[in-house]
């Protein structure tokens, strides 16, 4: 039995293929129900369709004005330019985690914290498979599509 290694290298492979599924299945879904906001988790598919990559966005920014900058141009953006811009951040992954350094957090006893590069960059990818089942929620819940399955076997079953 062949065992799998696991590096950086295939955790940026995996978060591309499993937010393209995504991308995938939402440039399916009616312009309507994409923008359709749900009552229980207070959110729409919209609304993560933009969180995810602005996320990913981050990694690449120095300010919170940036971020904040770029969320606001975003918020305009049709689905089709969302969706873009999404791939846009999941091909600039690799440059993003190779130029990230160690991150300096501060908790709410303002305590510094310095996270390693590697933690930081596996905090942002749990942060998107959260998202990511939210949005497979509301994908079942407000359309007829159904929800791609992009869990990590699925990952390496699939990928060759």
């Amino acid at each position: 039995m062949e065992k799998i290694e696991y590096t950086r290298s295939d955790l940026i492979d995996y978060y591309r293929w499993a937010e393209e599924k995504f991308i995938s299945v939402i440039e399916k879904i009616p312009d309507d129900t994409f923008s359709m906001q749900n009552k229980k988790i207070d959110s729409s598919i919209r609304h993560l369709a933009m969180h995810i990559p602005m996320c990913w966005f981050m990694l690449s920014t120095k300010t919170m004005k940036e971020f904040g900058e770029q969320y606001d141009i975003v918020a305009k953006m049709s689905k089709s330019e969302i969706l873009t811009f999404w791939r846009t951040q999941l091909n600039n992954l690799e440059e993003y985690f190779q130029n990230l350094k160690d991150q300096e957090f501060t908790n709410k006893n303002e305590e510094h914290k310095l996270y390693d590069r590697d933690l930081y960059i596996q905090m942002y990818c749990d942060h998107a498979t959260y998202h990511r089942g939210q949005l497979a929620y509301l994908i079942k819940l407000l359309s007829n599509e159904k929800a791609p399955n992009t869990n990590f076997p699925a990952y390496y079953y699939w990928k060759d």
